[in-house]
């Protein structure tokens, strides 16, 4: 386990993973699970859309159709959560 060892929390901030990434400093509505999701949620009573970041220093795919998702900011209509999985 890396928490165990490092420490690192398993659900963190964006900005854990990406310090260099300004983008990410007051980011507080999405965070990081494990090493390579990035979860999104959207808020009950907000409807079904909002937008995400996805930090430029990383290549994306969505979590649930495997296609390619370009980094930075992107307005979303879902009706699920919307789930990105790190690639590289």
């Amino acid at each position: 386990d890396e928490y165990k060892t490092t420490g690192k929390p398993p659900i963190r901030a964006l900005v854990m993973d990406y310090t260099d990434d300004r983008e990410t400093y007051n980011l507080d509505n999405e965070y990081m699970f494990c090493n390579d999701l990035l979860v999104a949620p959207i808020a009950a009573g907000t409807g079904d859309e909002r937008d995400v970041y996805l930090p430029v220093s990383a290549n994306w795919v969505d979590y649930f159709t495997g296609e390619p998702v370009e980094s930075g900011w992107h307005h979303v209509n879902t009706k699920g959560i919307p789930v990105y999985k790190k690639i590289s």
